[in-house]
This record gives structure tokens, C-alpha cells and sequence, in this order.
């Protein structure tokens, strides 16, 4: 397994870990480390949200034993990274809330949004040298 399919790995297992967080207990897991509380009719959000974190996180798994779907996987996890970043910073500036959590959040959100980011361009660069090579040898 190369080091872009280990990230991958690695990257789903974490987004899993995290979306199981949200769902499973998210009175305890809000409440406690957030502050916020969170009504029973409002758990289903939560879930929700766990359910969208689970299937990212399982898509970069299986993709992380696929070679040829290392793109795809790769631009999902930047614009899931990007967008997650994206909304908070955006809160910031809006808001002004500036809560721990968040700001602990955000600052492994932007670099590893920044690192994806570069390894999709790298993959993409790749991928049009192969093309490339591939055209010049069919003429």
C-alpha cells in the first residue's frame, strides 16, 4: 500500500471515528466537550450527520484499495475538508465565535484540506502524463 493509499485509509477510519462521535452519543459528546445542548427531537440531525460521515469515511476506505479510484477520493476529501473549514471560518467572521473546539477543529481542517489538496494535484498530474504517454504511443 503506497503513502496516498494509507492517507486515505487513515482519513476514513478518522472521519468514521468522528461521525460516530456526533451520532452514537451526541448529548454527551455536545454537551461536554461543545457546551451545547441538544434536545431528543434534535438528536435525529446529529444522526443525520453521522450517517454523511460514515459513508465519506467508507468511501475513502475502499477507494484507499482501489487504485483507480484515488482521484475521485482524493477531490471528495478536499471538498469535504474545504467545505467543513470553509463553514467554520465563515462562522468566525460572522459570528465571532471562537470556541476551542472550533478553533482546534479548524486548524487540523485547513492544513489537512491544504495537504489533500496537493496530492490531488500531484494525482492529476499523474494522470495526464499517463494520458500523455498513452496518446503519443497510439500514433
Amino acid at each position: 500500500m503506497k503513502g496516498i493509499q494509507k492517507f486515505l485509509l487513515v482519513s476514513g477510519i478518522s472521519v468514521i471515528a468522528i461521525g460516530l462521535l456526533y451520532g452514537i452519543t451526541p448529548k454527551i459528546i455536545l454537551e461536554g466537550i461543545v457546551g451545547l445542548s441538544v434536545e431528543d427531537n434534535e438528536l435525529h440531525i446529529f444522526r443525520a450527520i453521522m450517517g454523511l460521515y460514515c459513508g465519506i469515511g467508507g468511501l475513502l476506505i475502499a477507494s484507499s484499495f482501489h487504485k483507480e479510484h484515488i482521484r475521485s477520493a482524493l477531490l471528495l476529501e478536499t471538498v469535504f475538508l474545504g467545505g467543513l473549514a470553509g463553514g467554520r471560518v465563515l462562522s468566525f467572521v460572522v459570528d465571532g465565535n471562537f470556541h476551542w473546539f472550533a478553533m482546534l477543529a479548524t486548524s487540523v481542517e485547513i492544513p489537512l484540506f491544504i495537504i489533500c489538496a496537493v496530492l490531488l494535484k500531484k494525482q492529476s498530474n499523474k494522470t495526464q502524463q499517463l494520458s500523455a504517454a498513452g496518446a503519443i504511443q497510439t500514433v
